[in-house]
C-alpha cells in the first residue's frame, strides 16, 4: 500500500502515512560541480531513529569539497545528497523513541561520528 508504514513506526499528529518519495539535490558526478534534483525513496525510521522533514539545510564550502572529492576522510558518492546542518520537524519515530519528540522542531549536525573516526585515523602509525 503506498505510504504504508510498519506498525512500530509512530507518526506525528495529523499524519496517516509517510510519503514514498521526496525531492533531494544530489551529486551527479563526484569530482565536478554537478548536481540535480531527483526523487528519492523516503526511508522509514528504524529502532531508536526519527524521520525529520527538512525545512532548511545549510550548503557551504564543505559541500563543495565533498562534491569535488577534495577530502580523503569524507567520501562523496554519485547520488549522494548535498546539504547539511538541517532543521525540520520530527514526522515519524521508530521503536524505542520517546513519542513526545513527534512534531518537535530539531536541528541535525552533519559530522555526528567523524570525531571517532578521526581519532582512529590519528592513532594509526
Amino acid at each position: 500500500m503506498p505510504g504504508a508504514h510498519a506498525s512500530d513506526v509512530q507518526l506525528a499528529k495529523g499524519l496517516t502515512s509517510l510519503p514514498k518519495t521526496n525531492r533531494a539535490a544530489v551529486y551527479t558526478k563526484v569530482g565536478e560541480v554537478a548536481t540535480e534534483v531527483r526523487e528519492l525513496s523516503v526511508p522509514e525510521p528504524g529502532p531508536g531513529q526519527v524521520l525529520v522533514k527538512i525545512t532548511h539545510s545549510g550548503v557551504c564550502h564543505s559541500d563543495l569539497h565533498v562534491m569535488l572529492g577534495d577530502w580523503s576522510f569524507v567520501r562523496g558518492d554519485d547520488g549522494g545528497v548535498g546539504g547539511h546542518e538541517g532543521v525540520g520537524n520530527v514526522v515519524a519515530a521508530g521503536a524505542g523513541v520517546d513519542p513526545s519528540l513527534l512534531g518537535k522542531r530539531v536541528g541535525i549536525k552533519w559530522l555526528a561520528t567523524t570525531l571517532y573516526e578521526l581519532q582512529a585515523m590519528l592513532a594509526r602509525p
